[in-house]
């Protein structure tokens, strides 16, 4: 009976020592988090951003169909929220250890749920999305991590509400000719956000497979509106356009 005593207060007292550095690394990288997070509330900090961001991460983009994406592409994603919002703040966060997904017990990692707040820069509209982030974290970097929440609705929302003109850079997976030939056909729905009379399409000189597409007077809450519609994605896909490298730029005056 001794003997089983003695081994329960050892194995007692190992679970208590594993809880306690599991707690304790969970509360060192949950800082690192916290501030590699920070960078992006004002006043922003893209340099301690890049500082903190390992060369080899794979992040989950919250991007429609980015899936993981590397260094080069969290950075850009990164300059891209700093430099187009300010006033920015990650409210009312609720921070937990992340775990394995075999043993279910607590593994380091980080994760937070919360509500970012701001106002877009072009627009001066304010903004109000509720997220999910994690964060694997190795010697001080983040090497893994993960967006969740409506980036193309948050985005969309704060659009000026005046008629714009609009250039979209469409790389295509299935060829000019199948993008082309849909393309025409779907001239109904793009009456509905500008003037489809005056829809010019380039194709691009040294690739083929990218087309440029001039669309005028444009009504970007409208164009926000369409863009969430599952059949307006069902759609791009089924005519080869690779939503994860399409761009879509505002024109202005010269």
């Amino acid at each position: 009976m001794k003997k089983y005593l003695i081994i329960a207060v050892a194995m007692t007292t190992l679970i208590s020592c594993n809880s306690n550095a599991d707690k304790s690394l969970f509360k060192e990288n949950k800082e690192i988090a916290q501030k590699y997070l920070a960078s992006y509330e004002s006043p922003t900090d893209y340099e301690n951003f890049v500082s903190m961001t390992d060369e080899k991460i794979e992040h989950q983009s919250p991007m429609y169909g980015a899936g993981i994406v590397g260094y080069e592409k969290v950075l850009e994603q990164g300059n891209f929220y700093m430099s187009n919002f300010s006033d920015v703040s990650f409210e009312n966060s609720r921070w937990l250890p992340g775990v394995n997904e075999e043993t279910l017990q607590a593994d380091g990692s980080v994760r937070v749920y919360g509500t970012w707040k701001g106002v877009s820069n072009a627009s001066g509209k304010s903004f109000s999305v509720d997220g999910y982030h994690y964060f694997v974290i190795n010697e001080g970097k983040i090497v893994q991590s993960g967006d969740f929440f409506d980036a193309t609705g948050m985005v969309m929302s704060v659009q000026p509400d005046s008629l714009v003109d609009v250039a979209v850079i469409i790389p295509l997976t299935k060829g000019y000719t199948t993008w082309y030939k849909g393309f025409i056909k779907d001239n109904k729905t793009r009456e509905r956000f500008c003037d489809d009379s005056r829809t010019l399409v380039l194709r691009d000189v040294k690739d083929p497979n990218k087309v440029s597409v001039y669309l005028y007077d444009v009504d970007m809450s409208k164009l926000g509106e369409m863009m969430q519609d599952p059949a307006f994605e069902k759609l791009a896909l089924s005519l080869g356009e690779d939503l994860a490298n399409k761009k879509v730029y505002t024109l202005s005056a010269l």
